[in-house]
């Protein structure tokens, strides 16, 4: 991999470098402190201190793969980095006569091991993951440490997203949980579709019609567009009836059938029959909050998913047409969708919002106690040998590949960190 700013930072901030001998204008430099990391902009480092001869400066530190970089960046024009105390490069570029104007500068080049560049660069993109051959000779407890760290960063980006919907929504917490387990339902194929049909579809509106089974998957259904043509089917006709009434009375503007993937969607995943099984657990556990807030062990979590649709959907995935027979109930995959990108996070919201810690602990507690996921991604971790031992770890497993391995952010990452300090 080739060495770059971010790798200089890692050095300076793990203090990887050895400056025995080091001067600055024939003075002795000792280090006495690298300074806090700045993730934000101005200088990569503050509040260093560094002892240059007799003197001891305090103050900030910015790092480029080259000297010369300070000039690129402009640097010496930008009042924020005035109180630069120490210019750390990889390589000093410049004669001294250009390095007038420029804060003291410190080259790194020859002065970290050898074998830390050659651990950083047997980083490669030829594997799965960069650290692909090397992931495993980690000790797993400190891989383990690292997926619960994982784990609660995936939660938190979810959780963020919570956030911004419940502003949207004035903080009613029903329809921010209502649109969070919509979304869920749709799976991977049809999550995008299920989000859009909620915001259509309100849950004020929605709760209105829990006492009647025909009146909500009208609702869904025609709203969803799947009513919006002529079917010699009873059933059908009947729910056209009904979302006919309830169109004109709400004023309801239905979505377009056509962004709904059908083609290549299991039956078990069809949308209609997800629109089925919303249903009925939308009016099995209202008030939602209450039946989400309330959980406090698995047993419970499966307790509610364990519903049947209506009898029309026990033998259809689709209208007017009789289809093989398998389970209509919630599948395992479908239940850890909800719990997993909902439930769990929703816990964490309300720890949150209400200043309730227990609920984190319960929702982690869940993630532990289900089974890993079984995916792509998670097969392709069993592959190199990092077998997850349960959701919270695959959840992690996920995270650490498409938002670390992918992007090749190893020196953001703790096994990184533990490979290249080995």
């Amino acid at each position: 991999m080739k060495i770059n700013e971010e790798f200089i930072s890692f050095i300076w901030q793990h203090k990887l470098f050895d400056l025995e001998g080091f001067e600055i204008s024939n003075q002795q430099v000792q280090l006495l402190g690298q300074g806090t990391l700045n993730n934000y902009s101005g200088p990569d480092f503050f509040n260093a201190k560094v002892k240059i001869g007799e003197t001891i400066w305090a103050g900030n530190v910015e790092l480029h793969v080259k000297t010369s970089d300070w000039f690129k960046h402009k640097h010496q024009v930008d009042p924020a980095y005035n109180n630069v105390i120490l210019h750390v490069v990889f390589e000093n570029d410049l004669t001294q006569n250009k390095q007038l104007d420029l804060p003291p500068v410190i080259e790194l080049k020859g002065r970290i091991k050898k074998s830390i560049i050659d651990r950083y660069n047997s980083l490669s993109s030829k594997t799965w993951i960069p650290c692909g051959n090397s992931i495993t000779s980690i000790d797993r407890a400190i891989v383990d440490f690292w997926l619960e760290r994982l784990a609660i960063e995936r939660i938190a980006r979810k959780v963020e997203a919570l956030n911004l919907n419940a502003i949207k929504n004035t903080n009613d917490l029903e329809e921010v949980l209502y649109t969070s387990i919509c979304t869920s339902f749709g799976l991977k194929a049809n999550a995008l579709p299920f989000s859009i049909l909620a915001e259509h579809l309100p849950f004020k509106m929605v709760s209105k019609y829990l006492d009647s089974q025909v009146k909500l998957e009208a609702l869904f259904m025609g709203q969803a567009g799947f009513l919006h043509r002529e079917l010699d089917v009873p059933y059908f006709n009947l729910l056209k009836r009904e979302y006919e009434v309830l169109r004109t009375k709400h004023k309801l503007d239905s979505l377009s059938v056509d962004i709904w993937k059908v083609g290549g969607v299991r039956p078990s995943n069809q949308p209609l029959l997800k629109i089925a099984q919303l249903v009925q657990f939308l009016k099995t556990n209202f008030p939602l909050v209450n039946s989400m807030s309330g959980l406090s062990n698995i047993n419970q979590i499966n307790n509610l998913f364990n519903i049947e649709v209506s009898d029309y959907w026990k033998r259809h995935t689709y209208f007017g047409k009789l289809s093989k027979n398998f389970s209509r109930k919630i599948g395992r995959n479908s239940t850890n969708a909800v719990v997993i990108n909902s439930i769990i996070p929703f816990l964490f919201y309300l720890s949150d919002s209400k200043n309730l810690p227990q609920l984190k602990d319960i929702g982690l507690s869940f993630l532990n106690e289900m089974k890993p996921e079984i995916n792509s991604i998670t097969e392709g971790w069993k592959n190199i040998g990092l077998i997850p031992n349960s959701a919270l770890q695959s959840q992690a497993l996920l995270e650490l590949k498409n938002n670390y391995c992918e992007n090749f952010n190893c020196l953001s990452c703790s096994v990184g960190h533990k490979l290249i300090r080995m």
